[in-house]
């Protein structure tokens, strides 16, 4: 359970403008659980938004104020724009900006390679 983690990392899939569904009811369910404002102060959370068009920032809108309404702190978001099944996987420049976002949080972690 991500509670009892240092750091979370969310990779979420942007559905019209937000996240999809299943993530959108698992936020809604959190706050009966976790009912103290602030209780994940402390934590990190770092957040990968896939989109095939647009919709990036409401989707981020709705995790930021989920994951702050807990006091988690946001140091990293990315964006990657996919497409296809293998849209990821055979575009260097995509694979790059992920190694990219990777080597920033293990160096925020100071875990070496």
């Amino acid at each position: 359970m991500f509670k009892n983690s240092d750091i979370t990392i969310w990779g979420v899939p942007v559905y019209w403008f937000a996240p999809p569904g299943i993530m959108k009811n698992f936020i809604d369910r959190t706050h009966g659980y976790f009912v103290k404002k602030g209780m994940l102060s402390g934590k990190n959370a770092y957040l990968i938004n896939i989109a095939t068009d647009s919709g990036f920032r409401n989707s981020e809108k709705v995790m930021r104020s989920w994951l702050e309404w807990f006091g988690v702190e946001i140091p990293g978001v990315l964006d990657i724009y996919a497409t296809e099944e293998n849209d990821i996987k055979h575009n260097e420049d995509k694979i790059r900006k992920i190694n990219l976002f990777v080597g920033k949080i293990k160096r925020e972690l100071k875990i070496k390679e």
